[in-house]
């Protein structure tokens, strides 16, 4: 009679393997973890030397604005602006590792403040109030879907809505975005006016997207129902804006992705799955500056849900705004505020 013999048990071996293998995981895991934790710490850290030197700006700008009074006694005649330029920078420099001291402004108005601590640039806004506020580069810290305050106000053609400086215009690109334009861009919240497009006028759809975004700003629009004219170019701010132009299909896909995390790619029409108020506005479709790839007499718009081809419809333009590089601003009670 035979005898069978089972091997089912784990051999040294098999256990020493598993063993190093668990060690190479928790050890991945922790590396993983302390680089999460390390990025806290400096974003922690960086927001406590922000708060910290703003306190000293705002202490030294106290004392200062104190000691201007008591010399006021003293002279009548002493002048506030010259006093604070000369002033200032004493009672900063009375930080350690603070240099470079920078002041542009006039103390009736808006200041900037900018100055080295321990050779990094920080910058600080002073209205003519008195408030402090830190400011960074919009380029890169700007989310998309955030709003910003950007000097031009519209009424929607759809729903007749005004929309203000304050909640007309959202970040569409980050300047950081794969595949953009390196530059951060804003998009109007509503349509602010209906373009006609008609490909016997044209030609064809390639001409027609050519004008919307190379020739945005000399184009003719209607800004309202009552058919009352007006030029792309009444819509850009020559002192913040380098470009005007309109929504491709590219952007429009590279910012879902950003928001929804997706991956769409450039060119993709397919059904448009999460809705997200950037793009899909109450009782409206308006263009993108897109030509259809088979038919050369129709272009893009986005309507609810979809994204489709048209050739001979009235339908919304929403501008872009191309900013210049390096502006900076501050996010005070839910938008972007940009200091020129």
């Amino acid at each position: 009679m035979k005898f069978i013999r089972s091997n089912k048990g784990i051999t040294l071996i098999a256990l020493a393997v598993t063993i190093i293998v668990l060690l190479i995981l928790a050890g991945i895991t922790l590396i993983i973890a302390n680089e999460l934790i390390i990025d806290k710490v400096i974003t922690a850290s960086t927001k406590t030397i922000e708060a910290s030197l703003q306190e000293k700006v705002e202490m030294a700008l106290a004392d200062v604005e104190t000691g201007y009074w008591v010399e006021l006694k003293k002279n009548p005649e002493i002048d506030k602006q010259e006093y604070f330029e000369r002033e200032f920078p004493k009672s900063l420099q009375n930080l350690e590792d603070v240099k470079d001291i920078a002041i542009t402004g006039n103390i009736e108005n808006t200041r900037l403040i900018t100055f080295k601590y321990k050779d990094k640039t920080f910058t600080f806004n002073v209205s003519k109030e008195g408030k402090v506020n830190f400011l960074v580069l919009l380029k890169g810290n700007v989310k998309v879907g955030d709003y910003v305050e950007y000097p031009m106000e519209y009424e929607d053609v759809y729903s007749e809505k005004l929309y203000t400086s304050e909640n007309g215009w959202r970040v569409i690109d980050d300047g950081k975005m794969k595949g953009t334009s390196g530059q951060v861009r804003l998009i109007s919240t509503g349509v602010p006016a209906k373009w006609y497009y008609n490909f016997l006028e044209y030609e064809n759809a390639k001409i027609a997207v050519d004008r919307l975004i190379n020739d945005f700003e000399n184009l003719d629009l209607l800004d309202s129902l009552d058919g009352k004219l007006m030029k792309g170019k009444e819509l850009k701010d020559e002192t913040l804006a380098d470009k005007i132009t309109t929504l491709t299909l590219s952007d429009f896909n590279y910012a879902y992705n950003e928001i929804h995390k997706t991956n769409r790619k450039p060119n993709d029409i397919s059904k448009i799955e999460s809705i997200h108020e950037l793009f899909f506005l109450e009782k409206s479709y308006y263009w993108l500056a897109t030509n259809h790839a088979e038919d050369d007499k129709s272009i893009y718009f986005v309507s609810k849900q979809e994204i489709k081809s048209d050739n001979d419809l009235r339908a919304g333009v929403r501008p872009v705004i191309c900013l210049k590089e390096n502006l900076m601003g501050t996010f005070e009670s839910g938008r972007w505020k940009i200091v020129k």
